[in-house]
């Protein structure tokens, strides 16, 4: 099986909604990072998975729907784990998704993939 990644920058702002009790109820912002692994069993007649430019599609999605945005407006629930779901929906329309892992700090992360 053969893999890439892409790595995605953006920053926003979210707050986490009830049931959820703590200080992320309030809003706040983060520099956040989203790592998507396309995969593939076999590779295009050029020797890749894809191109790296062929993902341009996803960071405008991002840039679009996140950056300096209120995450709540995309995501009703937005932690981690749904913003992964959410943009591994979106980017599963144009590759075979392995994973989508969002990064809150340079410390805390979460994945979703299938």
């Amino acid at each position: 099986m053969y893999r890439i990644a892409k790595t995605f920058k953006f920053d926003a702002a979210h707050r986490l909604i009830a049931p959820y009790e703590g200080k992320c109820s309030r809003i706040h912002g983060h520099s956040w990072r989203v790592d998507v692994v396309i995969r593939s069993e076999t590779l295009n007649p050029c020797g890749m998975v894809a191109d790296f430019n062929d993902l341009a599609p996803i960071k405008a999605y991002i840039n679009q729907r996140f950056d300096h945005a209120t995450v709540n407006d995309t995501v009703e629930q937005p932690t981690c784990e749904n913003i992964a779901r959410h943009i591994y929906d979106y980017a599963r329309t144009m590759f075979v998704v392995e994973s989508v892992r969002v990064w809150e700090s340079a410390t805390s992360w979460a994945e979703y993939g299938r």
